[in-house]
């Protein structure tokens, strides 16, 4: 099963800007020693889920830096969550089901792209996967007059940890599923039951002590989180609605969840319709229907909400396309067609989705690395944030990023609110990292004990013609460098006034 799922994690540099931003997050971390709160070229981020980046810095100690590690997290979350799918869901599923719940697992393409993606979704998955069906032990062990509070304490730990990793309102997702069910249920007593005291109580447990050191560290930063994750619901989230529209987001997500969602007429059957009368079955699409809303609450990347819908799904997917009677009549292998069709449709336009998000940056940063001095040079990035420039650099110094920070519109580029939004929290930082143009100019022209490289594209030299007397490199994407040594003077600089 691991197996599987490592396929396709070294195929590919990383993608742009969600799978970029989580890898430079965590070599930002990992190279400054600053393991607690998650920053972003020395700033704090403001995502307020640290557990992914804790886990990936783990594996990075161990492993190395290179894009497999980052995505190996994933990939053994991946794994976990079909593991744990396969024993929860196999004794309300027909016989010989699981082998159609683990084919079905690994060609879903959301799946797929999410357990092979540097970022939090496939673990956000995971841990939704085991805050519900941990809760659902517990109430049918309650149903059944036994013990329940080990697990019931288990199942609110496990919604914890998922606010760790998704941020604070993330574990409102899975109690609030759990809570309708048992109220469409008439489960009133049993829902009492799982809000026994000390559960709720295990849960602030595992997220307060985080909220502590992030507020101790950085004053007024907690208030930030909440508001992020209340403005996630309304489409503001930055790695969502706002950076693709609201259509296409749709798109993204219906295409996600359409192979699976286009089977379900298969449930007409009265032999597969029977198993839709089980407890699971219940819980499942109150699962789907809760997540419709909620599930920008459990995403950080436009790759986790067609994971995180297709999960509810794919139990459903398993009632349709496995195998109840014998032998194989001819609308099954029909079904199984119509899914693979759908399968290629879907996977063909998420490959050329793919393809174009893929980071350019690697051959430009191969040429500077070539001339590159950890020591000696300093790089500024003009009117761009590559997250993941250190990453393939492998270098532990912050960059200079250059734009007119004076615009605080809603029209920012992700990136550039990214870092505004963060930039309030560490003032000193901001002010020798975040740079005008009139300081970049001031900075070139002023005697230096380092060099410069500037990184840009064929716009950068109409903002800033002084970028004529340097020496360039280009790359294949559009992206130039701009190399210019401390001695270096500038015939532009003798315009400046002293």
């Amino acid at each position: 099963m691991l197996a599987c799922t490592l396929v396709g994690v070294f195929c590919h540099t990383v993608l742009v800007p969600g799978e970029a931003r989580h890898v430079g997050i965590v070599h930002d971390m990992w190279a400054a020693r600053q393991y607690l709160v998650p920053r972003v070229n020395g700033l704090p981020a403001l995502d307020g889920a640290p557990l992914h980046y804790w886990i990936s810095l783990v594996f990075i100690s161990v492993f190395g830096v290179s894009e497999w590690v980052v995505r190996l997290p994933s990939v053994l979350a991946a794994a976990l969550t079909l593991g744990m799918l396969v024993r929860a869901w196999s004794p309300w599923l027909p016989p010989r089901s699981a082998g159609t719940l683990f084919i079905l697992f690994l060609i879903q393409p959301a799946l797929v792209v999410a357990a092979r993606f540097a970022s939090p979704d496939m673990l956000n998955v995971l841990l939704f996967t085991v805050s519900v069906h941990g809760f659902m032990n517990a109430a049918h062990h309650v149903e059944q007059r036994r013990p329940a509070r080990a697990r019931t304490l288990g199942a609110w730990m496990a919604c914890g940890l998922l606010a760790l990793s998704a941020g604070p309102l993330a574990a409102v997702v899975p109690v609030t599923a759990v809570a309708m069910w048992l109220i469409l249920r008439r489960r009133f007593a049993v829902l009492g039951e799982l809000c026994w005291l000390p559960g709720p109580l295990a849960c602030l447990a595992v997220v307060l002590p985080w909220l502590l050191i992030a507020e101790n560290r950085y004053p007024g930063i907690v208030h930030v989180f909440f508001k992020k994750d209340l403005q996630s619901l309304w489409g503001l989230r930055p790695f969502g609605w706002v950076e693709m529209g609201g259509q296409a987001y749709a798109a993204l997500v219906v295409a996600g969840v359409l192979p699976l969602a286009a089977c379900l007429y298969r449930l007409r059957d009265p032999a597969r319709r029977q198993w839709l009368n089980t407890p699971v079955a219940g819980l499942m699409a109150v699962c789907f229907v809760v997540l419709l809303p909620m599930h920008p609450l459990v995403m950080s990347t436009l790759v986790g909400p067609a994971a995180v819908l297709a999960l509810p799904l794919l139990f459903f997917g398993v009632l349709a396309l496995a195998p109840v009677q014998r032998p194989a009549r001819r609308s099954d292998l029909l079904v199984w067609l119509l899914h693979v069709a759908l399968l290629v449709v879907v996977g063909v336009a998420g490959s050329h989705y793919i393809v174009k998000r893929v980071s350019g940056l690697s051959p430009l940063v191969q040429s500077i690395s070539q001339r590159y001095h950890a020591t000696n040079d300093k790089v500024v990035l003009l009117d761009r944030f590559d997250y993941e420039f250190n990453f393939y650099m492998r270098s532990p110094k912050l960059v200079y990023v250059v734009s007119d920070w004076n615009d605080a519109g809603r029209s920012m580029p992700v990136w550039k609110a990214d870092l505004y939004d963060a930039a309030r929290f560490a003032p000193d930082a901001a002010s020798r990292l975040l740079l005008s143009h009139d300081e970049l100019l001031e900075k070139l022209c002023e005697r230096r004990v380092v060099n410069l490289w500037l990184i840009g594209d064929r716009q950068s030299i109409e903002r800033h013609p002084i970028l004529l007397e340097m020496s360039a490199l280009h790359s294949p994407d559009g992206s130039r460098a701009w190399y210019l040594e401390a001695a270096t003077h500038l015939a532009a600089c003798q315009q400046q006034p002293d």
